[in-house]
């Protein structure tokens, strides 16, 4: 992703040896007053983990676009 300084990737895999998808989302969000990068967590396997980090990535990235929300208001 281009940030407008440089530029920004997200790399994620599980863990070694580990059975079963990886259920971690990531996303690189440029913002006007920076960049977000933000990991959510897969709950370690548990079910509907993968859905989660997704809707946990999601939201932030909702709020963070939003031209009445500030990138802080949108992590808090």
């Amino acid at each position: 992703v281009d940030t407008g300084v440089g530029e920004a990737c997200v790399f994620a895999r599980k863990r070694p040896g580990r059975s079963g998808p990886n259920q971690d989302s990531a996303v690189v969000i440029p913002t006007t007053e920076g960049v977000i990068i933000a990991v959510a967590d897969g709950v370690g396997g548990g079910p509907e983990g993968d859905r989660a980090s997704r809707l946990c990535i999601e939201a932030l990235l909702r709020h963070a676009v939003n031209p009445r929300t500030t990138p802080r208001a949108a992590i808090l």
